[in-house]
């Protein structure tokens, strides 16, 4: 069935500048990304012919069930869909007498001789956000922040934000914490390299622990961070994340409490679990970094930091006093999450 859209002057005058045109619903078609130049989610078939009808090099318009607006450079002259369940295009069939000019004005955010430029092509949002354009009022955008900023532009830092701190419940009570160590600001972890003494009169198995941090938003390689002092053993290859994964659990090996005559090595190995950054919900990859010793029972893995966070900061508890009898390492660590 034709039905014939008068996009009545009289409404629209007061408000744009452009001509206005009669569409005719030509049919139903299964394709619609010929020829299409620009397309955006909205909510009235009306606005979407209206943009069309602004446009000077858009002939057509396609509007999708799920309220896309698709806008083509040429119209339609056959259908290949007879379903109503498909898409309802419609061809743009003559001017309006309302206006005499056919080209595209800074409406809704439109630019340009085929309306292809939008707020956003400026790349207004800083430090990484996301720019979001809308199409309710003149040349408006929103920027979707990343972590630790915010403002119209996200051009206000205010620092990491922590979502949660991650510990495991087997641990040791010997030594002191270090106080958290963090990956500089947009920085995640995504990888791991441990420290290991494995032999010798007074042998303190795991060490050390350092982190490798990375941004997610561009790939770029932070500086690392060593979770603390302990000098003793070699530092051993380090395991990273598939790409795009970031650290979000851990589980620790542990050797208890052996008494007072006997030499206690704390934890003695380390294993984390990389999450995807852009798919959270995917499965998570388990990561076991070479060095670590067999001595011990593993612990239960601790909690996850929530989908939108990953690992930025370690805070250990090391026995490194020289003037102790029995030193043991990495006796219990800590790591916080931050929100990407």
């Amino acid at each position: 069935m034709k039905i014939f859209f008068l996009l009545l002057c009289s409404l629209f005058s007061s408000l744009f500048s452009n001509p206005y045109f009669i569409f005719k619903q030509y049919c139903y078609s299964n394709d619609i990304f010929h020829s299409v130049f620009h397309s955006f989610r909205i909510n009235s078939k009306l606005l979407c012919l209206s943009f069309c009808s602004n446009c000077r090099n858009c002939l057509s318009a396609t509007i999708s069930k799920d309220k896309m607006c698709y806008l083509h450079s040429e119209r339609f002259s056959s259908c290949n869909s007879s379903s109503e369940n498909t898409f309802k295009t419609f061809n743009k069939v003559s001017t309006s007498n309302c206006f005499n000019r056919g080209i595209c004005d800074k409406w809704y955010g439109f630019r340009g001789l085929v309306c292809q430029e939008t707020p956003c092509n400026s790349y207004p949002c800083l430090n990484f956000g996301k720019c979001i354009e809308r199409f309710e009022k003149v040349n408006e955008y929103t920027c979707s922040c990343i972590g630790g900023y915010s403002g119209i532009t996200c051009a206000i830092n205010n620092g990491i934000q922590i979502s949660s701190e991650l510990t495991h419940s087997n641990t040791l009570q010997f030594g002191e914490r270090q106080g958290y160590k963090y990956c500089s600001h947009g920085y995640f972890v995504n990888g791991i390299q441990l420290r290991v003494d494995p032999a010798g009169g007074d042998e303190t198995a795991l060490n050390n622990i350092r982190l490798e941090c990375k941004r997610p938003y561009d790939n770029t390689t932070g500086t690392s961070v060593k979770s603390g002092n302990a000098n003793e053993g070699i530092w051993h290859g380090t395991s990273y994340c598939p790409d795009g994964m970031y650290m979000v659990a851990f589980a620790v090996r542990l050797v208890p409490y052996k008494g007072p005559f006997s030499d206690d090595y704390g934890a003695t190995d380390f294993k984390f679990r990389c999450r995807s950054h852009l798919n959270p919900h995917e499965a998570t990859v388990e990561v076991h970094p070479p060095g670590g010793l067999s001595e011990g029972e593993w612990g239960p893995w601790s909690s996850s930091c929530s989908k939108n966070s990953a690992v930025c900061g370690i805070n250990p508890q090391i026995s490194i006093d020289v003037l102790t009898i029995d030193r043991t390492g990495l006796n219990a660590v800590r790591f916080e999450c931050c929100k990407f």
